[in-house]
């Protein structure tokens, strides 16, 4: 009778131990998605693999990167599976899982890389362009599969950099911030002379020669010209250097010691005489004038090349 019985209780506990599903936790998981499922806990199971593909991805928690760790205990693991299937024969081992995302640093390449793709679109680089970032700065990511996206802060010109914010995304949620220095030069045109100009002297075409040169995009040389308009050096410019931008002028409209023509318009008349120009101006400027006859000095207002205005009919 007492053999029966024993056999009976071995028979149903054998019959337990293969329907049943025992799931040891890890100690500690590490994870890539907010959503923690039971699969990312899941050290081992034992029994039947189907019931198990049942229930592997269902929801345990949920871990916003932000917040980094959580431990969950098996019987938050129990209670969610119960949810989800109410007749699943479960157990599960393991206390406690301390569950934390994934620390890797995001390689200096990659950023390299990314930033040097999207300077040159900002820019407009050619492919030539040398760009190299200053700081080097170390980013912890959750996952390599990341996306950077750039904003460009200002331009440092007393250094030649650019300072940039980055921001990391992954799975469209911001989960890191850095700062980027960088320097960026490039080739580019520009004029060198081709002799010894004058200070107010008049610049012609054949006083420059285009040349290139790899420069900070910082740089205050003269890389357009535009030679159907006059230019004057404003400073001595000594033969072979680069020409800068504060190294000319558009030719002034009206120079100093010209004859002009001043005109005089009224309500009810217009006329026009001579005068001496006793200062340079460009159209729009006001600038002193003297009566040749009368040596009286007055103020008129430039309008084209070598003709200014006195208006009198307001």
């Amino acid at each position: 009778m007492k053999k029966g019985i024993l056999i009976s209780i071995f028979i149903m506990l054998t019959f337990i131990n293969i329907h049943t599903l025992n799931i040891t936790l890890k100690k500690v998981a590490i994870i890539e998605n907010e959503k923690i499922t039971l699969a990312d806990l899941t050290e081992t199971f034992e029994g039947d693999r189907n019931d198990y593909l049942k229930i592997h991805q269902v929801i345990i928690a949920e871990l916003p990167y932000e917040s980094r760790i959580l431990n969950i205990q098996s019987r938050q693991v129990l209670q969610k599976i119960k949810l989800f299937n109410p007749d699943v024969d479960i157990k599960v081992n393991s206390i406690v899982t301390a569950v934390r995302w994934n620390k890797l640093n995001l390689s200096s390449s990659y950023i390299q890389e990314k930033t040097k793709s999207y300077l040159q679109n900002y820019y407009s680089l050619s492919d030539k362009a040398e760009i190299k970032i200053i700081n080097n700065p170390t980013v912890e990511v959750p996952s390599n599969n990341i996306d950077l996206r750039f904003k460009i802060q200002s331009s440092l010109k007393n250094q030649n950099y650019v300072r940039m914010d980055t921001e990391v995304f992954y799975e469209n949620k911001r989960v890191n911030y850095f700062n980027l220095i960088v320097s960026i030069e490039d080739y580019i045109d520009v004029f060198q002379a081709t002799k010894n100009i004058k200070r107010n002297e008049n610049i012609k075409n054949d006083d420059l020669l285009t040349v290139a040169i790899l420069t900070n995009i910082n740089h205050d040389y003269h890389n357009q010209l535009e030679f159907n308009q006059d230019y004057v050096a404003k400073r001595i410019i000594r033969k072979g250097s680069i020409l800068k931008k504060s190294d000319i002028i558009t030719a002034p409209s009206v120079s100093r010691n010209d004859l002009v023509t001043v005109l005089i318009k009224t309500v009810s008349m217009q006329m026009s005489y001579q005068a001496l120009a006793k200062n340079n101006g460009w159209i729009g400027d006001k600038i002193m004038l003297q009566n040749p006859d009368s040596k009286k000095l007055f103020y008129a207002e430039v309008v084209e090349k070598n003709k200014v205005l006195i208006d009198l009919e307001d």
